[in-house]
């Protein structure tokens, strides 16, 4: 069983109290993750409202918005972490966005900026009330959400924030995590093989000592395998430096847990053409290995009933 493990820039956040004895982790982390963290129309630096500038964060992607600056139009700066040219930005749809192309020196200090593999996150829990056999859930409310944060905020990008002030991404993000629902985790032989997790989001900023009082909202859910981050919000803040208006901050990061395996097996035991009760009934007859481990055992029943469940007649399980 694995120990605990520390992240040093992470905020981990309790949604319940459960013993210490035997944390364990589950990572959100994979291969095929999308989306980013970021903030548009921030105006914490001396040329980001020129309209004579195109960008005062030259690395960073950019839009011209004709409504600010008292309707006389300005630049503003996408600051998104990570970066891909790949990236759809949901300032797209109203906007012409500039400066997609990841720049070369990002491709030699932090190459594709981490953009498919950076891990936002992981599921910790007391895994003492497992015993590792057959089928067994940890509740949602027994599950803490811990964000990587510092991982995906500007302050901490090394190539984009050139730490000169004028033209500096300076700020970080704070996440909280709240409303938590769901089923939790699934374990068949103390391995996980499904999730599910759904949760409130909220995102602070913070910058040189002061967090902006109005959080950006959205939701969090993880079903199967994947998870989904859905923050898309405006809001107006004030700050040391004035009044910032109509700030945007997305975060729609998801992708699959690839420590998560789901269970894939037949169903339709009886070939009857329907996924229901009277499948377990004919396993039962039939001692089939649905789980494909070489062996006929409750684990095949455990891998019908993960079945059921994800089907339409869940109110007759046994």
């Amino acid at each position: 069983m694995p120990g605990p493990t520390p992240l040093i820039t992470a905020l981990a956040l309790t949604m319940c109290s459960v013993g210490a004895a035997a944390p364990r982790t589950v990572s959100l982390a994979g291969t095929d993750h999308t989306g980013h963290v970021s903030t548009s129309n921030l105006k914490n630096w001396g040329n980001e409202s020129s309209i004579l500038l195109p960008s005062g964060l030259p690395f960073y992607p950019y839009f011209f918005d004709p409504a600010i600056a008292n309707g006389d139009g300005a630049w503003s700066s996408l600051v998104a972490v990570p970066l891909s040219a790949a990236a759809v930005y949901p300032e797209e749809s109203e906007f012409t966005v500039f400066n997609k192309v990841v720049t070369d020196v990002d491709t030699i200090l932090r190459p594709n900026s981490g953009y498919n593999t950076r891990n936002i996150g992981q599921l910790e829990f007391d895994d003492a009330p497992l015993a590792g056999m057959g089928e067994e859930t940890i509740p949602a409310g027994a599950i803490t959400l811990t964000i990587n944060q510092a991982d995906f905020s500007p302050l901490n990008e090394p190539v984009y924030n050139t730490g000169s002030g004028i033209g500096n991404a300076g700020w970080e993000y704070f996440f909280e995590i709240t409303s938590v629902t769901g089923d939790g985790i699934t374990f068949i032989d103390n391995e996980p093989v499904h999730v599910d997790f759904a949760a409130d989001v909220s995102i602070a900023i913070g910058s040189l000592g002061t967090i902006l009082p109005n959080t950006f909202n959205g939701t969090v859910t993880i079903s199967g395998n994947t998870f989904v981050f859905d923050i898309d919000d405006v809001q107006t803040n004030p700050s040391p430096l004035g009044l910032l208006s109509d700030v945007r901050v997305v975060c729609n990061r998801r992708g699959r847990m690839a420590a998560v395996v789901l269970v894939e097996c037949p169903s339709d035991v009886n070939a009857d053409g329907l996924v229901n009760p009277e499948d377990l009934y004919a396993l039962n007859e039939s001692l089939e290995d649905l789980n494909g481990d070489g062996f006929v055992s409750q684990l095949d029943a455990s891998c019908l009933r993960t079945a059921l469940r994800e089907g339409e007649q869940i109110d007759v399980l046994p």
